[in-house]
């Protein structure tokens, strides 16, 4: 996969010399990031980034999914870290995801990266709908997905799992026109 460039921010493969910066970002936002994501933990290490470093790039090599980092594109900073995957190459659809470590959030880079990633999930990988789904509760994702764009479509029961419980999700739309 190319690294692709936007104004502020350039989104690439995770190579193994960020996993510190990783696990460090993760580490970070336990107030923000960590109430959304069911991955997230207190002591997330560098080597649990560097393992998930190595499930991104299978992915990537299989075509099945795309989870990139989100760096400043002047000093090299890992902002956080965006994706679309979920990938149904039949349906020519594919989900996005995206965080921001919380000493970055509140500077539009989130919207500059899902900007970024359309682009590349509708000319590149030919897809010709993206999701957004955020639980109900996250207006911060809710309005990163409304920003650049993507319409709301619905309130989906039993959507997601959080916290061990199926739970509500909003679902939002991007399509490729």
């Amino acid at each position: 996969m190319d690294t692709l460039v936007a104004e502020k921010i350039v989104l690439r493969e995770f190579e193994s010399a960020d996993a510190e910066q990783f696990a460090e970002a993760v580490r970070e936002s336990a107030n923000t990031v960590g109430q959304w994501l069911p991955w997230w933990k207190a002591d997330f290490t560098v080597a649990d980034a560097r393992s998930w470093f190595h499930t991104c790039a299978e992915a990537i090599a299989a075509q099945s999914g795309f989870d990139i980092g989100v760096f400043h594109k002047e000093n090299g900073l890992l902002i956080g870290s965006i994706a679309i995957n979920r990938i149904d190459a039949a349906s020519r659809m594919g989900s996005i995801g995206y965080w921001v470590r919380e000493t970055q959030q509140g500077n539009a880079y989130c919207t500059e990266a899902v900007n970024r990633i359309k682009e590349f999930g509708f000319n590149e990988l030919a897809l010709a709908r993206l999701e957004i789904v955020v639980l109900i509760e996250n207006a911060a994702s809710r309005k990163v997905a409304e920003k650049c764009g993507a319409k709301f479509e619905c309130i989906a029961k039993n959507r997601l799992v959080h916290q061990g419980q199926s739970s509500a999700a909003a679902v939002y739309s991007l399509i490729c026109e």
